[in-house]
């Protein structure tokens, strides 16, 4: 997005967008919360590996979705 934000090439905007949906539709674990980390070389969810680790969950994860939804105001 901050691609985006700096060039306005819009392909920069429907990559971001497409890597959120591909989080919300595929990784995200809509019945406990949060989101798996990886996927394994089979493609399946790693369900196995810590899903919200110290820095992923409480920093990363959420600062992403902060500065996305302030900065350019998003739809869920």
């Amino acid at each position: 997005m901050y691609a985006y934000e700096n060039s306005g090439d819009t392909r920069y905007k429907e990559k971001a967008a497409g890597a959120w949906d591909y989080i919300r539709n595929q990784i995200v674990d809509k019945k406990a919360g949060e989101w798996y980390w990886s996927r394994l070389a089979d493609g399946s969810v790693n369900r196995k590996g810590d899903k919200a680790g110290f820095w992923k969950c409480p920093y990363h994860n959420g600062r992403m979705c902060m500065e996305m939804l302030e900065t350019f105001q998003l739809d869920g």
